[in-house]
């Protein structure tokens, strides 16, 4: 085995470590019980992330047993490091912070099925994991909170293992969550593109779609999009109306359109100044390598430097483009 796998999982197992202590002092207070599964899935009040979690926990459990069952212990380990790095880690903890540290009174129905719903996914995940990793998931089991009013059995050691809730499985919700993903990765990618870095710094964002499915979609995970894209809010624009003054565009797919207005929060023609400069030094270098290559007797170059120079220029030439768009969409701000 290759030792930066081992190093990778030792790494993930400080990982586990570090996120079920950080996401256990938001269950202090937290009262569990042994139908809570069952039953928050037809509170009121749960929102369309808790729906969208406890489906992606649902399937995880499926997959773990056959796959268990089969005694394909790597596909097991593969599933539940992607889901607990990629579901829960990059989005849920971040997505219920909010809801947390929300102490309106309006707030707590909402808090308590997001309590409902982390206690889930934790004490499932862990019982999960801990045929692969035993020590660092008991230890953490007999850390849950008030754990006594969920179950009897002293040890996870000797716990059943999770089995899937049929009515958790929710294909729409999932569905709708992948493309606020979307969204999130242009919208951060839209504000690494014009230099707003600054998490403090929150933007208004609009979008325009004419698919009932991508706004039923936005309906239900609005919330949970302006707070991982640091947005303020995020409007439906008319199909055929002008976008505020000021908007920079991403075309996400052929269902979405999404704009952020950065008007009053970056200083345009300094922005113009910048890219200028970058330009230039692109240009001096994508023309350095043009030379290098037309130069008489380049074939005679050993092939894999040639192939390294081609990249090489092909990086420049593609910088170059998104420098020289930037620079326009700049100026179309000022128009």
């Amino acid at each position: 085995m290759d030792i930066k796998r081992v190093v990778g999982y030792r790494q993930f197992c400080n990982k586990l470590w570090n996120a079920v202590k950080f996401a256990l002092t938001y269950l202090n207070d937290f009262i569990p019980s042994a139908t809570m599964f069952t039953d928050v899935l037809e509170d009121a009040s749960i929102s369309g992330r808790d729906k969208w979690i406890l489906s992606k926990l649902n399937n995880i459990i499926k997959d773990c047993n056959i796959y268990i069952d089969n005694y394909n212990f790597g596909a097991t380990a593969l599933s539940l490091y992607s889901f607990f790095l990629y579901e829960v880690c990059d989005y849920y903890l971040e997505l219920v912070k909010p809801v947390m540290y929300d102490t309106d009174a309006a707030n707590q129905a909402r808090k308590r099925c997001a309590q409902v719903t982390l206690y889930t996914v934790i004490e499932h995940y862990l019982r999960l994991c801990h045929p692969l990793m035993p020590f660092v998931t008991e230890e953490l089991w007999q850390r849950l909170p008030n754990r006594e009013h969920l179950t009897t059995v002293p040890s996870i050691m000797i716990s059943a293992y999770p089995s899937a809730v049929p009515t958790a499985f929710n294909p729409v919700v999932e569905e709708q969550m992948e493309l606020i993903k979307e969204m999130i990765a242009s919208a951060r990618s839209l504000r690494a593109d014009y230099n707003v870095t600054s998490s403090s710094v929150k933007t208004n964002f609009y979008y325009r779609s004419d698919s009932p499915e991508v706004i039923a979609a936005i309906n239900v995970f609005e919330m949970d999009f302006c707070t991982l894209a640091k947005g303020n809010y995020l409007k439906l624009l008319n199909p055929i109306g002008e976008a505020p003054k000021g908007c920079c565009i991403r075309v996400i797919n052929d269902r979405i359109t999404l704009f952020i207005d950065l008007s009053g929060i970056i200083d345009i023609d300094g922005e113009i100044s910048r890219l200028e400069k970058e330009k230039e030094r692109i240009s001096g270098a994508f023309e350095q390598f043009k030379r290098k290559v037309s130069a008489p007797g380049y074939d005679k170059v050993p092939e894999n430097v040639k192939l390294l120079n081609a990249e090489k220029l092909n990086s420049y030439e593609q910088e170059l483009e998104k420098t020289l768009a930037a620079i326009q969409s700049f100026e179309s701000m000022k128009l």
